[in-house]
């Protein structure tokens, strides 16, 4: 339990840790997920590859929706017809990229499951998974808190 709890914490800490090379990044946007693996699951291929994937995808999937966001505040200077149109297009690029990271939610659950079905990780791994796991929950209810009112306006606009 003591080792899932550093896990945990280092997750999470990780949540605040910026990559070196996102300086041009929006300093609204929060900063990219970073993922720790522990050194005993380093070279479990699959694991560290599905990992690395999931992770890639959760920063990519909050930065779209976080720029969709942005690219919607700046549209009131359109006129009504174009401004419109517009939102509309947004709303609809903001629900499907919020469903795909609920997609990718689903699959890292799939995928722990799976392993653990197959026998391929012992209990010490499925709770490092799953730490890594509430990590992008976390993540998308960061997401749902910054921007859930406005995704709730775009939806009912």
């Amino acid at each position: 339990m003591k080792k899932l709890l550093t896990i945990l914490i280092i997750t999470v800490v990780s949540l605040g840790l910026s990559c070196s090379k996102e300086e041009n990044r929006n300093s609204e946007f929060m900063k990219p997920i970073k993922i720790v693996i522990p050194s005993r699951l380093i070279n479990n291929y699959n694991i560290v590859n599905v990992v690395h994937k999931s992770e890639k995808e959760m920063n990519i999937i909050s930065d779209r929706i976080e720029t969709l966001v942005y690219e919607n505040k700046i549209v009131g200077d359109l006129n009504p017809l174009k401004k419109e149109l517009l939102q509309t297009k947004l709303a609809l690029e903001l629900d499907y990229a919020n469903n795909e990271m609920s997609d990718l939610l689903d699959e890292f659950n799939d995928f722990i499951k799976t392993e653990q079905l197959l026998g391929k990780i012992d209990n010490s791994d499925y709770e490092t998974l799953v730490a890594i796991e509430r990590t992008f929950k976390f993540r998308k209810s960061q997401i749902d808190t910054k921007y859930g009112m406005f995704l709730d306006k775009m939806a009912y606009d």
